[in-house]
């Protein structure tokens, strides 16, 4: 019997089958799912037991010819209380074993002493799985203590409670290029890689699941759901404080403002000029523009100026003039009451979209990550415009989408710089400088973490009926709290100390 759910499509050459199983043993080879045996003996029990019957005194004369101690054996296996044995081929370190999972008595009692599927509902009994993983805090936390790597985080706890309820041990490794997952010169970088290599047996980080990805492994339930952000530095106040009383009104309200008071100083000047003329205009031409400049100026701060029109259609004209501008005055008024009562500072810009408009900001995120997929593959312009941003910069800086979290928020601080990342990172990065920087919570991308495994694997549904239940939330205490559907409660406590701790371990 064929037990190797691990590679439920591999071809199995039944000749080292047959020299793994002893001779004698050699009486049925059924190749059927594990949840099925049971089924099938009992169904027909009676077949096998005749048959098995048959096949034993057969056996029994073949030997009588060649042994003369035959009476002897013939009567030590009718003392014998066992038939058959049900034997299943498994995976190990060393290959494939033969293990005897039960027996058939010879009283068609059918016994069947352990589970017949190693990743059944009853665990794994203690298998060791390779398990790969990636630092990145807080689902991941890497410390080194007396030289010995340890891994932390809720991912990390998550394995752990996995393991207790499934019955397995593991053994955590990195991808050596310290990266996610990506198609680079038509190979998978990172923790794809080591899925599509079969070095390790499941991925347990912070991995998105993306649709390139799921192509060459399978995805769990998802654990954890996370949106994206933009980070960027909180702008000095005191740098344009001289600007304040013009920014009440955007640079193109100002523009049309003062388009308009042109525009309607010269359409008076000129209905003035046409208009024959009162013995009190003034004779200076110059003087005369300048009056009706002085009336309309006037009126924006509503004051005035020393001489009106001497027409009807030029006092029209600066009627008109006067009642734009006391609704101009009561916004800019209403404008000026809201910036003093709430003086926090406007961000340059509030999503991608915008972003991508300016010139003074530079954008980034973690190379490798499934947003490196997701903006040099989409078809949707913003995106378009947010990759070729980055790779006009990555042609004199190769090392422009770095690996470490830390670079990039340093890069904030420093310039200035929008960093791509989830909602998470700027609560998480433990430094005094934290306070400088601002989120803009442009939820633009919703990830997806869940537990990844070979393609095709049969413990997908098993890791997802774990995974499904398990519900992320933050206690009175500011501490993580995980639970799983049995009711099984366990704690992240104090991330950002963790996370510090971790730090501090590192030499």
């Amino acid at each position: 019997m064929i037990d190797d759910p691990t590679n439920p499509l591999e071809s199995i050459d039944l000749a080292s089958i047959y020299q793994l199983l002893p001779e004698e043993d050699l009486n049925f080879l059924v190749m059927i799912p594990s949840h099925c045996i049971e089924k099938l003996i009992n169904q027909n029990l009676e077949v096998i037991m005749k048959t098995l019957s048959n096949l034993s005194r057969n056996n029994m004369t073949e030997q009588a010819v060649d042994s003369p101690g035959w009476i002897q054996k013939i009567a030590s296996i009718n003392e014998s209380s066992i038939q058959a044995k049900l034997q299943v081929l498994r995976p190990s370190h060393a290959g494939k074993d033969v293990e005897t999972i039960g027996n058939i008595g010879r009283d068609g009692a059918l016994e069947v002493k352990q589970q017949l599927y190693h990743g059944s509902e009853y665990g794994f009994q203690n298998r060791t799985f390779i398990v790969g993983t990636l630092e990145w805090a807080p689902y991941v936390i890497r410390k080194v203590e007396n030289g010995s790597v340890r891994f932390d985080g809720l991912c990390i706890q998550l394995l752990q409670e996995l393991a207790k309820q499934l019955n397995f041990s593991y053994t955590l490794v990195e991808p050596e290029d310290r990266e996610w997952s990506r198609i680079l010169n038509g190979s998978w970088t990172g923790l794809a890689e080591l899925i599509v290599n079969g070095e390790v047996d499941m991925v347990v980080a912070s991995m998105t699941m993306t649709q390139s990805r799921a192509t060459v492994m399978d995805f769990t339930a998802p654990y954890v759901y996370v949106h994206s952000a933009l980070i960027l530095n909180k702008q000095d106040p005191n740098t344009n404080k001289w600007l304040t009383l013009l920014s009440l009104f955007r640079y193109e309200v100002l523009v049309c403002i003062i388009a308009s008071l042109i525009f309607s100083t010269a359409f008076v000047f000129v209905m003035e000029e046409v208009t024959p003329a009162r013995s009190d205009r003034p004779t200076d031409m110059q003087t005369r523009y300048e009056d009706i400049l002085c009336n309309h100026f006037g009126a924006l701060v509503a004051n005035g100026g020393a001489c009106i029109p001497t027409t009807g259609s030029g006092r029209t004209v600066l009627g008109c003039w006067w009642l734009f501008a006391v609704i101009l005055a009561s916004t800019y008024r209403g404008n000026l009451i809201a910036f003093l009562a709430d003086r926090r500072e406007k961000p340059p810009f509030s999503n991608l979209a915008e972003m991508v408009q300016q010139d003074t900001y530079k954008w980034g995120f973690v190379g490798g990550s499934a947003l490196v997929t997701l903006f040099q593959e989409s078809n949707i312009s913003v995106y378009h415009k947010v990759w070729h941003g980055v790779d006009e910069i990555m042609a004199n800086e190769p090392d422009w989408l770095s690996l470490d979290g830390d670079e990039h928020m340093r890069r904030i601080v420093e310039s200035q710089y929008v960093y791509i990342a989830e909602e998470s990172t700027l609560e998480m990065w433990d430094d005094p400088r934290r306070c400088d920087l601002q989120m803009l919570h442009d939820n633009f991308y919703f990830s997806k973490y869940a537990v990844g495994l070979p393609k095709h694997s049969a413990y997908t549904q098993l890791f997802s009926k774990h995974c499904l239940p398990f519900v992320g939330f933050r206690d009175g205490n500011d501490r993580v709290v995980a639970k799983f559907g049995d009711g099984t409660t366990f704690f992240l406590s104090d991330l950002r100390l963790a996370l510090k701790e971790s730090r501090n371990l590192v030499p």
